[in-house]
């Protein structure tokens, strides 16, 4: 810590595995609800209506597409519970 002018307690804290300040508090990539409901009519319930149940890295896919921005897998886990249907 000393010889990179950082705190010890900052240095033990990356090698436990915490993320930086800045990291942590980011907000995640959500989509607009107008977003979202485009993505579970056409894509999801499309899909579903063709007896082809879309997997969890296409929800993924078609959202980041739509956002323009990659959203997370917690984002899609998120999503999923919001729309259960």
């Amino acid at each position: 810590a000393e010889a990179y002018g950082v705190p010890q307690s900052t240095l033990q804290e990356r090698i436990n595995g915490c993320q930086p300040n800045a990291i942590a508090h980011q907000q995640p990539q959500q989509l607009t609800p107008e977003q979202e409901q485009f993505l579970h009519v056409k894509y999801i319930k499309g899909l579903t209506e063709q007896h082809l149940p879309p997997t969890r890295q296409m929800i993924q896919n078609f959202a980041t597409e739509i956002a323009g921005d990659e959203v997370s897998e917690s984002w899609v886990t998120c999503f999923l519970n919001r729309h259960t249907d």
